[in-house]
């Protein structure tokens, strides 16, 4: 047994301390005759290597800046001094990077600049990780998270307001909604399987009412149990749309929610996900996703299942705060995004005697 350390003199405990190790440590090479209860030591956690960037944070000359490796730094058009970082004499401070020499990016659909997420946030925007180079803190910023407050005036230098409807409209309901909103996105597919015929004409009135064409989108609610494969469901609305291609901007919503319309089976659904991605893609224009967590989770049975042509995509998604607050910070990421494109922030609102529902957008319909 050791002796009371506190009554030691300091090169005694030293002396001590060695002695005892050296009688123990060969015991962890000891076979197990009958068990062993005891095991050896953890191995330490190494330190972060030269490339994992993760150093933490220096001062150099009143400069603040980032523990990476020289050849890291000198890339990005940085300036390294010496002493200021742990590690291998490689990680210097880094200091003099400017967010431009970290780049661009795109996160979400939306595009972004690489700096360090406390600028972002000093910004108002969101950051992304995952998109940029350098340390772990600079990170894809964009400002589709951004929040705006004030009345529904159509645009302003914050974001666009929009509608989206399904039923049959008239020439002066969009001329009334052309004196508030800016963009719209009118049904054309619905969930029993059939071409909305409302669509064309709503989209000719829509033009006629004041609405760009580039400003007007279409949304499909796909039919999972029926005949038609997700292919042949794309195919037909795409045909039908084409009788009035000049009136609408080509792209289509995937509307993926409702689990009472789908399959009984995450994987299933999933394999119709995929393939319904798939068709859109290759025959539509553009493609967005309208979703949430909630509906994910509902559907695939994982918020954290990613379908890789899908998160390329934009993503609309609905979230109904009290206030009717368009701000997209609310968003809750899934299926691999992290930055929503646009929002539907109010249900079932009655505006120029339609029943619609209320978006908002940063980044799209500019």
């Amino acid at each position: 047994m050791l002796e009371n350390p506190r009554t030691m003199p300091v090169q005694s405990i030293v002396s001590t301390l060695r002695s005892h190790w050296a009688r123990v440590a060969p015991m962890w090479s000891w076979p197990c005759i009958f068990s062993c209860n005891s095991s050896p030591p953890p191995s330490p956690t190494p330190p972060p290597t030269s490339s994992s960037l993760s150093w933490g944070t220096c001062s150099s000359q009143g400069l603040a800046g980032q523990c990476i490796s020289t050849s890291a730094c000198s890339a990005q058009g940085g300036n390294s001094a010496s002493g200021a970082c742990p590690g291998p004499s490689n990680i210097q401070c880094c200091t003099g990077v400017s967010a431009s020499n970290w780049g661009t990016c795109s996160s979400g659909g939306a595009s972004g600049q690489c700096i360090t997420t406390s600028a972002c946030s000093a910004q108002g925007g969101y950051s992304s990780s995952g998109q940029c180079p350098g340390p772990s803190n600079v990170q894809c910023c964009t400002t589709s998270s951004s929040s705006n407050s004030g009345s529904n005036s159509g645009s302003n230098s914050r974001g666009l307001y929009g509608v989206d409807l399904w039923q049959g409209t008239s020439t002066s309901n969009w001329q009334c909604l052309a004196k508030t909103y800016n963009y719209a996105i009118i049904r054309a597919f619905r969930s029993n399987g059939l071409y909305d015929v409302h669509a064309c004409s709503t989209l000719k009135k829509a033009v006629k009412g004041g609405f760009s064409s580039s400003k007007l989108d279409v949304y499909m609610f796909p039919c999972p149990t029926c005949s038609a494969s997700p292919s042949q469901q794309v195919q037909t609305m795409i045909t039908q749309l084409n009788r009035c291609s000049s009136s609408w901007s080509g792209r289509v919503w995937l509307d993926i929610e409702g689990s009472q319309y789908w399959l009984n089976n995450y994987q299933q659904n999933w394999s119709w996900l995929r393939s319904l991605v798939k068709a859109c893609v290759s025959q539509a224009t553009s493609c967005g996703i309208y979703s949430s967590q909630s509906q994910w989770v509902a559907l695939f049975g994982s918020a954290s299942k990613v379908e890789s042509t899908a998160v390329k995509l934009p993503v609309w998604y609905a979230r109904y705060p009290s206030n009717q607050s368009p701000t997209l910070r609310d968003f809750v990421p899934f299926g691999g995004w992290n930055v929503p494109s646009m929002k539907q922030y109010a249900a079932d609102a009655t505006v120029c005697t339609l029943d619609v529902d209320l978006d908002f957008t940063t980044t799209l319909f500019q």
